[in-house]
């Protein structure tokens, strides 16, 4: 049990920080608990904001957070796991300067709530300080897109919302829209070097869907991905897939390059959803309000704009938090 001084100091710690996690409406569910659980990992102190239209208040929370891993005091929205004694000190902290900077990509033609519901489930896996979303110029899986790269860039301002909800940094990148207009190839390697050199020290995730993993070494120099980078895979059946985790063994035997994030499928592809904006769908219920905004602003995905085929990566890399 933490004494009264601990709390005070710990309180005063927290205080400039951000939250990490917020409580809503909704029941609070085994990904929250385990994203809080890596998060703490990670952290070892977060803060966690409960707002008043949540059935929980800061001093109930349900029964399944184990009362060993937690403590949440009313009014100051923090969490803390204290090591028991006999391994106080054996804690591994990352220095203070290393940050945890997760890569999203996607053609985002146009994004879309699936692609949100992926990123918060691999953002909660891995509690990056920084998520850099960065629309593909033309993706090696595809032959082309419909929105032209900037217009994709400013629609993908559509996860600041989500960034503020999990309270990371959020950067939208044109780099490969810009370097496919000086017609060069984009790969996630070269994404990720150019992170690396950006940003010497931190630490490089690089979010997925699980068909990618499967045929991941197949990508272009995928041994320097595994070198510069952990993999965040957003599975629909995380740690019941066999297939999944034997493509995992054989492409990292160490086992530490390769994360997986508990996802439930939704069914949605921004490919069916061109065609049914070609239809004259608004298809509020799949697209941010922002993003449909610009679509309607500058006419895109009309009836006459080529759409291209969609890969299966975009189809099953969309999911949402499992419930």
């Amino acid at each position: 049990m933490l004494t009264s001084k601990q709390r005070a100091i710990l309180r005063g710690k927290a205080n400039t920080m951000d939250p990490v996690f917020i409580v809503g409406k909704g029941e609070i569910d085994e990904t929250m608990i385990q994203g809080v659980k890596d998060c703490l990992d990670a952290r070892e102190l977060i803060k966690l904001k409960v707002l008043e239209s949540s059935m929980y208040t800061p001093a109930r929370l349900p029964s399944s957070w184990p009362r060993h891993r937690r403590r949440l005091r009313a009014g100051h929205r923090l969490q803390v796991r204290p090591l028991p004694p006999e391994k106080e000190g054996q804690r591994l902290r990352r220095p203070a300067e290393v940050m945890r900077i997760l890569l999203y990509g996607g053609s985002f033609d146009p994004p879309h709530y699936g692609h949100l519901n992926n990123l918060r489930a691999a953002a909660a896996r891995v509690c990056p300080d920084r998520v850099v979303v960065m629309p593909a110029g033309v993706s090696p899986f595809k032959q082309g897109t419909s929105a032209p790269g900037p217009l994709r860039v400013e629609m993908c301002g559509c996860f600041a919302e989500l960034a503020r909800e999990m309270g990371f940094g959020l950067e939208v990148s044109g780099w490969e829209v810009e370097q496919a207009e000086q017609g060069r190839k984009n790969y996630s390697v070269l994404t990720l070097e150019k992170l690396a050199r950006e940003n010497p020290g931190d630490e490089l995730y690089l979010a997925i869907g699980s068909d990618m993993l499967l045929s991941f070494d197949g990508w272009h120099r995928w041994e320097d991905i595994l070198r510069l980078a952990h993999l965040v895979v957003t599975s629909r059946n995380i740690g019941d897939d066999p297939a999944l985790h034997a493509k995992a063994r054989q492409l990292d035997a160490s086992g530490a390059r390769i994360l997986f994030a508990p996802v439930e499928a939704l069914p949605m592809a921004s490919s069916v959803l061109r065609t049914r904006l070609a239809a004259g769908e608004e298809c509020e219920n799949e697209l941010p309000a922002s993003v449909r905004r610009v679509i309607r602003r500058e006419g895109l995905y009309t009836k006459g704009d080529e759409v291209t085929n969609e890969s299966e990566t975009g189809k099953r890399a969309c999911a949402q938090p499992a419930e």
